[in-house]
């Protein structure tokens, strides 16, 4: 990219504003992006509908910054995302600016899942989405709003979560997000920084699969400081269980499963069962399949002996 501008400068030199250098780079860096990835006949395999149309917000907001304040043109991309996701966005509202950076993070282009995040951001308790506002809504742009949060995974986090709908959902997720702000803020901020940096991509993992016997939002996590700035957020996949009444149905569950063994259940049967029993079966990751498979193999040893397999 580098090169193609310096030649663009030198071919151009005279011929265009220099106001226009900026649109020639952000060209190159289309161009240097669609050919990322192997090519085929027909174009680039890498710059698909929906990356370009991210590409196209970050292009146009860093051609407005020509014209308009950092303030004006982040406003207007929290305007786009709140529109896309079907409701109104007031920019002098805390809540609406957090509700709209949420459905951004998300990337929520559809209004009936615009409005169960509306729905869940709303069922909140009072002081607990006054306090997400504060947090999502802070930019680190205007003095009066700092530390702003920055998410690295926030999207593939959020996108994992609501796909997820039986066992984390949006209302679970906007929750656990705001503990992770909670204890990031309470750990890492002092008054030298404008900017809190967070990594999500092991929390992003364990929503996709998660099917805990507590809710996600209760779910215990550690904060780590990465060599590059980032509060990375570890989640600890052993949940403690507390709950009588959780304890007494996983008992119960156990029992008919055993039962159901003796009585000759196939194999398959016995498979699907065995999430429902035994929760801990769905901490493993996708970075633990060979654990995953080494403990199913060992459940699977039980049933064939009882079968005579």
């Amino acid at each position: 990219v580098k090169t193609m501008l310096t030649a663009s400068r030198k071919s151009l030199s005279g011929l265009m504003d220099k106001t226009k250098y900026l649109g020639v780079f952000l060209y190159c860096v289309f161009i240097e992006m669609s050919a990322s990835r192997s090519q085929s006949l027909e174009g680039s395999l890498y710059m698909t509908e929906d990356r370009w149309k991210e590409f196209e917000v970050g292009k146009n907001a860093i051609l407005r910054l020509e014209e308009d304040s950092e303030q004006a043109v982040y406003d207007s991309i929290l305007a786009r995302s709140a529109q896309a996701a079907g409701f109104t966005f007031d920019g002098n509202k805390r809540e609406s600016r957090a509700l709209a950076r949420l459905a951004c993070m998300a990337n929520i282009t559809d209004p009936e899942k615009g409005r169960q995040l509306e729905e869940s951001f709303n069922e909140m308790e009072e002081d607990q989405r006054v306090t997400l506002s504060t947090y999502l809504a802070a930019d680190g742009i205007n003095p009066n709003q700092k530390p702003a949060f920055a998410f690295q995974d926030g999207r593939l986090f959020l996108q994992k979560a609501l796909a997820n709908e039986q066992s984390v959902g949006p209302s679970a997720a906007i929750l656990i997000l705001l503990k992770v702000c909670q204890e990031v803020y309470e750990k890492y901020n002092d008054k030298s920084k404008s900017l809190l940096m967070v990594k999500l991509s092991r929390l992003a993992t364990f929503a996709a699969d998660f099917q805990g016997s507590v809710t996600f939002q209760d779910m215990p996590f550690a904060l780590e400081m990465t060599s590059d700035g980032y509060a990375l957020v570890i989640p600890k996949v052993w949940i403690p269980v507390s709950k009588e009444d959780v304890l007494k149905r996983l008992t119960l569950q156990c029992r008919t499963l055993a039962q159901n063994v003796m009585n000759g259940i196939g194999e398959k049967r016995f498979k699907t069962m065995l999430p429902k029993s035994f929760p801990e079966l769905a901490y493993f990751g996708s970075s633990h399949a060979k654990q995953h498979d080494q403990t199913y193999g060992a459940l699977l040893s039980v049933y064939w002996l009882v079968n005579d397999q």
